[in-house]
């Protein structure tokens, strides 16, 4: 089982000094989310070891924080991704448990839960105590600069192996700890089209300093369009769920465009093909059902 644990705020989410007592005040730390959903399309089981002393205090309780982590799901989801676990210590400081981090009551948890050594499992943290929890239970600390990264890195006394990285969605730090707990040295990727496969794959073959040109056949479609660009161009697939892989990949592109398929109300199919006939350079990708009841003249490209 390949597993990366993560703390939550400061690592997923922006930090307080006030906490994060409510949905509202939960926003994600730019690319975290889309670093997650990576690390899921690779394999890997994502597991968040936090701690959540805001309960303790009476700031916020238990509900309140699953309807924090409900936002946080939402949003990882539009990205394709998801969390596996969450643990969470909800006691004070001065409570002296064995769950708070740093003690590593809660690596050990995730342990007993998934039925794993932790030695050398990445684990990602911005405090001082993550890594302390990290390094005790045995698996690899990364610092992330993100949340307190900064003011933990200028304060040292960190564990002796601790990697540091910018952010989550730093791929360096995140493939040396991939190439670490694969010692066969044989690595199958598995995911949906637009995942970023190809992007991971680039950096772990910089890593084993592979020179050959790393290339995805997910954008060919978009190279496609290089020759009908600024046309307004229809693409069809073979199925609802490629289609939206397409949309995403040439909405990441810059392109404007957008979907449709028959799950869509008459309203929304109505706005959708509007959109469609009035705007310039316009790309709409479907399923050979919208062929049903469809006529629009003035397309000018069909992929």
């Amino acid at each position: 089982m390949k597993l990366v644990i993560l703390d939550r705020d400061g690592v997923i989410n922006e930090d307080s000094v006030n906490f994060i007592k409510t949905p509202n005040e939960w926003i994600p730390i730019q690319d975290s989310l889309e670093s997650i959903a990576l690390l899921n399309q690779s394999g890997f089981k994502v597991v968040i070891a936090t701690n959540q002393s805001g309960i303790g205090r009476g700031l916020f309780d238990v509900s309140t924080l699953n309807l924090i982590h409900e936002k946080m799901f939402k949003l990882l989801s539009q990205q394709g991704g998801h969390i596996d676990a969450i643990f969470f210590c909800p006691h004070r400081a001065e409570e002296d448990c064995e769950c708070r981090k740093p003690k590593p009551g809660m690596l050990k948890e995730i342990a007993h839960r998934f039925s794993i050594n932790l030695i050398k499992v990445p684990a990602v943290g911005d405090s001082l105590r993550d890594l302390q929890a990290f390094d005790a239970a045995g698996a690899q600390p990364i610092l992330v600069k993100t949340g307190k990264g900064e003011e933990t890195l200028a304060k040292g006394g960190l564990p002796k192996n601790t990697w540091i990285c910018e952010n989550l969605a730093d791929l360096d730090e995140i493939s040396r700890a991939i190439l670490a707990n694969c010692p066969s040295r044989k690595i199958a990727f598995y995911g949906e089209m637009g995942a970023g496969k190809t992007t991971l794959i680039k950096e772990i073959c910089n890593q084993l300093d592979v020179l050959d040109t790393i290339s995805s056949p997910t954008f060919s479609v978009v190279n496609e369009y290089e020759t009908s660009k600024n046309k307004k161009t229809l693409i069809f697939n073979n199925g609802i769920h490629t289609s939206k892989e397409v949309y995403y990949t040439f909405k990441r592109a810059g392109f404007d465009v957008k979907h449709l398929d028959n799950t869509a109300n008459k309203e929304e199919r109505k706005e959708t093909l509007k959109w469609f006939k009035n705007t310039p350079g316009a790309i709409l990708s479907s399923v050979s059902i919208l062929t049903t009841g469809f006529d629009e003249p003035s397309v000018e490209s069909i992929i």
